[in-house]
């Protein structure tokens, strides 16, 4: 590693740091990265938290960036992506309600979304309450009229107009009820309004009005009048709309052992009008400079409004840098710890909201854990087990008509689900509809590969499943030469199927050990069904395109690498399809026409 270090080119960019198996298990930025790499391997002071994650790296790669701005931008990018175990990776503000209105297609929809892409519509928020989001967007859809399909749309396409029309949610430019030039116009009023330029819009329809009046459009006049009205009322009433209301953020912390929970204040004239709570597992040794700097990064980076000032605890390292950045986005952003006492006050104040929450937490997490591990004691009675199943492996698999067949293995450990232990599996040797074998293959899988590599088996093994699936698993075990506890739990009933006995285990419905058997078993199903929903579409977008004539695998993977989906290639017109290496322009029509038809 030390020689690898000492390859580092002289430039900016981002470092990623990989253990034994490939995973990545941190990423760092650096104006150079040959020297910030180098001193990971420079003997120093007795650091825990380095030693340990330089013990663990086996490989080391280098993206080179234009400049120490941009490696900071790829480096949250990758730290959300990957949740490195070494990073202070806070949640993906990407996980926040957004209001998005799709300004890339010909006919514009607004509607919500957790997720950003580069995809060239307009995002608003993020926001912290997705009720409120979801109450909102159905207010300014009945105000301007604005499609919110959930599907793309397109001008004069339908031959009759859908419920929202008639509610007047819509104004229906797929049924051709509006022209698209005043569709246009209202969305960009719409664009307006969320921006917060309320008074600017305000102006524009009085214009409107007044226009209508003069041509003796009255009904149109009538129209305008009322969003009016509905606009000036919202300056008034929703205040958290849109964040560009927000004048200053503040950002307060707090520690319980090993977690820690940063409140965000977000205030408006002075006055507080929204919180939200991050808390966070610390699985490294971040000091406090390191949490709230990753902090700020994650969050604001992707943000499409900013606030004026953003209240810290303390000064960090990237402060300028991030300042930088962000003045980029919304203009002049300042960063900086209290100056006054007011804002000494806010400070104080989520602090003390962190420690309320942290506790609450604590409280929780005891209760939980007490109660799980009493139903890990009565699981151990009721199946008359030699010791507890502090650790319970379970398998689902999940397939249609034996299509696409997949297998999923989830770990709990005390109660709790170890993420880390998840695996999936395809079905090899399974040919159709038979979830029995299935079950038997990925039971014969998992555990033939824990002997090789001489881990210790669990305490308890959960299929979904009755009679069928159990006995496929037990079957496994025994040609491994293994005798773990096994059982089976049926959806039908929800009962419990114990090896060699015909009658199943009845628990009562609000037993805490049957819940904790179905917290397991639902886990198990969802991870499967995930994986295979997952492959079923990656083919569907095969066979989709395969089906146009002219284009095979190859041209296929050419388009899909293009534009990184079938929904943005779905919405690309000729010429930029044609700009894909080996698409000529009758073959780039012959694909926009097949996928709007689709």
């Amino acid at each position: 590693m030390e020689q690898r270090a000492r390859e580092a080119p002289e430039e900016p960019g981002v470092y990623i740091m990989r253990d034994g198996r490939g995973k990545v298990i941190y990423v760092g930025k650096a104006r150079n990265l040959r020297n910030r790499v180098k001193s990971y391997f420079v003997p120093s002071k007795k650091n825990d938290a380095k030693d340990a994650l330089v013990n663990n790296v086996a490989s080391l790669e280098y993206m080179v960036t234009g400049d120490e701005t941009e490696a900071m931008i790829l480096e949250c990018d990758l730290i959300k992506r990957y949740q490195p175990r070494y990073n202070v990776a806070w949640k993906d503000s990407k996980t926040f309600p957004y209001i998005k209105v799709t300004v890339n297609e010909e006919i514009p929809r607004v509607l919500t979304t957790r997720e950003l892409l580069d995809d060239g519509a307009r995002y608003f928020g993020p926001y912290t309450r997705f009720k409120k989001v979801k109450g909102n967007l159905k207010y300014i859809r009945r105000l301007f009229g604005v499609c919110g399909s959930e599907s793309p749309v397109q001008q004069g396409r339908m031959k009759r107009p859908c419920l929202e029309y008639h509610i007047n949610n819509c104004s229906a430019p797929c049924v051709g009820k509006i022209s698209r030039e005043d569709y246009l116009s209202r969305v960009e009023q719409l664009l307006l309004f969320l921006a917060g330029e309320r008074e600017e819009l305000v102006e524009q329809l009085y214009l409107e009005m007044e226009k209508a009046s003069e041509e003796l459009r009255f009904e149109d006049a009538a129209r305008i009048r009322d969003r009016i009205v509905g606009v000036e009322r919202s300056i008034g009433r929703q205040k958290i709309l849109s964040t560009k209301f927000r004048d200053t953020d503040v950002i307060g912390y707090e520690k319980l052992g090993r977690r820690v929970c940063i409140v965000l204040l977000f205030l408006q004239s002075g006055k507080m009008v929204d919180r939200k709570d991050f808390v966070r597992e610390e699985r490294g040794d971040a000091g406090d400079e390191e949490l709230i700097a990753g902090f700020v990064k994650q969050f604001y980076v992707d943000a499409e409004v900013l606030p004026e000032k953003i209240i810290v605890e303390r000064d960090f390292e990237d402060k300028e840098l991030v300042e930088k950045w962000l003045e980029k986005k919304g203009g002049h952003i300042e960063i900086r710890t209290p100056i006054s006492e007011e804002e000494e006050n806010r400070i104080k104040y989520a602090k003390k909201v962190a420690v309320m929450v942290l506790n609450e937490q604590k409280r929780k997490s005891e209760l939980e854990r007490e109660l799980t591990l009493d139903a890990v004691r009565d699981l151990q009675v009721i199946l008359k087990l030699p010791e507890p199943p502090l650790r319970i492996e379970a398998f689902d698999v999940s397939n249609i008509v034996g299509e696409e067949a997949v297998g999923s293995l989830i770990v709990f450990e005390e109660g709790r689900p170890k993420k880390e232990d998840y695996r999936r599996f395809k079905i090899e040797t399974v040919k159709g509809p038979d979830d029995p074998a299935m079950m038997g293959e990925i039971v014969h899988r998992r555990y033939r590969g824990l002997l090789e590599r001489g881990e210790k088996p669990p305490n308890l093994i959960l299929v979904d499943g009755g009679k069928g699936q159990l006995n496929a698993a037990v079957n496994s075990l025994k040609t491994l030469g293994l005798n773990v506890p096994a059982v089976g739990l049926a959806k039908k009933f929800e009962d419990v199927y114990t090896p060699g006995e015909s009658e199943p285990i009845s628990l009562p419905s609000d037993s805490k050990t049957l819940f904790l058997l179905q917290r397991v078993r639902d886990e198990a199903h969802r991870f499967a069904l995930s994986y295979h929903k997952k492959l079923r579409e990656k083919k569907l977008k095969e066979s989709v395109l395969e089906s146009i004539p002219g284009v095979g695998i190859k041209r296929r993977n050419e388009l899909l690498k293009h534009f990184g989906s079938l929904e943005k290639l779905k919405n690309a017109n000729v010429e930029e399809i044609k700009a894909v290496p080996g698409i000529s322009e009758e073959l780039a029509k012959k694909i926009h026409d097949h996928l709007r038809e689709t």
